[in-house]
């Protein structure tokens, strides 16, 4: 697995620790995952690692794996930043992003299927390609207040958001 850890307060003297199917990179804040190696179509992010809550996804943790056709993500408080990339290019066709996270990067989910998004009012999208060529649905906030970064490519996007906001 790649060294995938976000830009949190990770770095490579961190420790790695691996538990079932997931692998971690240990920081200040808590555990961030940056590898997974299961075969799991509908993939639960876990809500803590040895006691400690789970605060991030990492860059391209589940890319590429394109029999992951649901994701569940904690709405535990702790899931803040979803790395670059890191559910691009599977199966995925609904997401619900919970209000704890904070940060999706980007093309966090391009390239996938989706029909349906709910997202969390306090998430910041960073550029308009996370959805890119993946998206092509409904949407629902659970809350308005969240930040779109308008960036050059997925416009559509960038409406959705705004129309979404009003």
């Amino acid at each position: 697995m790649a060294d995938n850890a976000m830009t949190m307060d990770t770095n490579s003297s961190m420790p790695i620790e691996k538990f079932g199917g997931y692998e971690y990179r240990i920081t200040s804040k808590g555990p961030v995952i940056i590898g997974y190696d299961g075969e799991d179509t509908n993939v639960k992010i876990p809500s803590e690692y040895n006691n400690r809550p789970v605060t991030g996804i990492g860059h391209e943790v589940f890319c590429d794996r394109k029999k992951i056709e649901s994701v569940d993500i904690p709405d535990s408080g702790c899931v803040a930043e979803i790395g670059d990339r890191a559910f691009a290019n599977n199966s995925l066709k609904e997401i619900t992003i919970p209000n704890s996270v904070k940060k999706i990067g980007k093309g966090a989910f391009a390239g996938n299927k989706i029909t349906r998004i709910t997202i969390g009012g306090g998430v910041t999208l960073d550029g308009n390609d996370t959805f890119d060529d993946g998206f092509c649905g409904t949407y629902n906030l659970l809350k308005k207040g969240g930040t779109y970064i308008h960036k050059n490519g997925n416009a559509g996007v960038g409406k959705i958001w705004e129309e979404a906001r009003e």
